[in-house]
């Protein structure tokens, strides 16, 4: 735009760019604009939680837990796929109208559309019928998730300088990169020690979103401040 302030620098070495572009970035997410970093961790945090349960939870209930045929697992995948995007539709729709200060109730939702699946597992419950309310219960995720996603990138990308949009959100990629293989690889380990107690890892999981999303809810709040 014609009215930004564009600030270019000239280094010599691709050592001074990571070192003076990674100073600048750090300075802006931790002290000059903290809200930035607070929900980029947070997000990662989320991810960390969340993402491995659909990834490697679902397919590890069906094929393990519930001694399903591949098939299964390639429906809810169908199924989950289909949601993601109607998700990402509703964002669309409902610009303008839903705050990002909300952002912590979609967590909420994450968190308790879990419980279901884990009670469905405590009582040891038909096969079928957990199947069925583990799609539901990850499609709400899914669904919730592309919601919150959309709302997320748009919030830091309007309050952050447009002469460092792109680092911000390189460094907020590099974030969710590093946070996403953990979970997956953590929570492939715990899935197998405590496949007995799979339940209680599902309720762990539910009440660390849910408690995560209340603590984060002055972070969004923040963030719709400026945003507006």
């Amino acid at each position: 735009m014609l009215g930004d302030t564009q600030i270019q620098h000239c280094y010599d070495s691709m050592v001074d760019v990571f070192k003076y572009d990674f100073k600048d970035i750090l300075r802006l997410i931790l002290k000059e604009k903290q809200h930035i970093g607070a929900v980029m961790l947070l997000n990662a945090f989320f991810m960390f939680l969340i993402q491995p349960f659909l990834s490697i939870g679902v397919p590890y209930i069906i094929s393990v837990k519930l001694e399903l045929d591949s098939v299964w697992n390639g429906g809810v995948q169908v199924f989950l796929g289909i949601l993601g995007i109607a998700g990402g539709f509703v964002a669309t729709a409902i610009t303008g109208k839903f705050q990002i200060k909300n952002i912590y109730k979609l967590f909420i939702g994450m968190g308790l559309a879990m419980i279901p699946v884990s009670l469905m597992i405590l009582k040891h419950n038909s096969a079928k019928k957990t199947y069925f309310i583990l799609s539901l219960s990850a499609g709400a995720i899914i669904f919730l998730a592309s919601i919150a996603g959309t709302y997320i990138v748009s919030g830091i990308q309007k309050v952050s300088p447009q002469n460092m949009l792109g680092r911000v959100m390189a460094i907020f990629a590099t974030i969710n990169n590093c946070a996403l293989p953990i979970g997956v690889w953590l929570y492939g380990i715990i899935y197998e020690k405590f496949d007995k107690q799979l339940f209680g890892v599902l309720i762990i999981t539910a009440v660390f979103i849910i408690f995560g999303s209340i603590k984060g809810k002055k972070i969004y709040w923040i963030l719709q401040q400026e945003y507006n």
